[in-house]
């Protein structure tokens, strides 16, 4: 099942915390399921997570995790699991586990002198505002991910 997917940066995903919460986005075009479905999803049943990335160059590289549950909302929403990584596209979330999200409204971030959200990068579980994050700003070319730019990233949960 998809929960999130960009491609050309038509929808902003600098928003706030209801929109997070119940999702945005049309499944044909850019997305984003919503943290309290993900939530209802993953805390059943155990669950991967595949992130598929795609950058300017068309160059794919996946990250695969095999335990991924997000808390209830009154945990902020926390990225509570992720179980073991593979893949060729780095471990870029383990530094999150335990985080709760930030929104623009919302600030759970580790930087309590900042709201990561709020300065331009997007709703995540921010452990720091340089953390690479799957909700950037998208601009012309694509989204800020460490040296490169990012064109595309799919997210996508399975039973395990």
């Amino acid at each position: 099942m998809t929960i999130q997917k960009r491609f050309d940066g038509s929808l902003s995903f600098d928003r706030k915390w209801e929109d997070y919460k119940i999702g945005f986005g049309h499944i044909q075009s850019e997305f984003f399921i919503g943290l309290e479905a993900i939530n209802r999803i993953t805390e059943r049943h155990q669950h991967e997570l595949l992130i598929s990335i795609t950058d300017i160059n068309g160059q794919s590289a996946h990250a695969l995790y095999e335990n991924f549950q997000i808390g209830r909302e009154n945990e902020g929403y926390a990225l509570k699991s992720l179980g073991k990584y593979s893949g060729l596209a780095g471990d870029f979330l383990s530094h999150q586990l335990h985080k709760k999200f930030t929104t623009l409204d919302k600030n759970n971030d580790a930087n309590y002198n900042l709201n990561c959200a709020r300065d331009g990068n997007g709703g995540y579980w921010y452990n720091g505002c340089m953390d690479k994050n799957l909700n950037a700003k998208y601009y012309a070319s694509g989204f800020p991910w460490g040296q490169t730019m990012l064109r595309s990233i799919i997210m996508m949960i399975r039973p395990k």
